[in-house]
């Protein structure tokens, strides 16, 4: 987190480190919580423009922008997918009784 709040504020960590208080990067801490800057703030911006942008123009299945994470994603899909073959079995065999 210091690192991030020495990026937002163009200044050294050693230089946070010498004049910032705990107290200070407390809350420093607890407004990021709230109100979130920085690189992932700024994709997850681009991202609702892209998705936007995207549904006025687009007739095609929207893609992923600005993917993170594209293998949690990933793992993501195919767990969604292994459960809807399964219900799919059970409904069948819940169909035959």
């Amino acid at each position: 987190m210091l690192f991030r709040l020495a990026l937002a504020m163009g200044r050294t960590v050693a230089e946070l480190d010498a004049t910032l208080s705990p107290a200070e990067f407390e809350e420093w801490k607890v407004y990021f919580q709230v109100e979130p800057w920085g690189t992932a703030a700024a994709d997850e911006h681009f991202r609702g423009l892209y998705q936007l942008f995207w549904c006025f123009h687009s007739k095609k299945t929207m893609p992923e922008f600005l993917d993170r994470f594209p293998e949690e994603r990933a793992r993501q899909r195919r767990r969604e997918e292994r459960k809807t073959a399964e219900e799919k079995i059970f409904d069948f065999f819940n169909g035959l009784g």
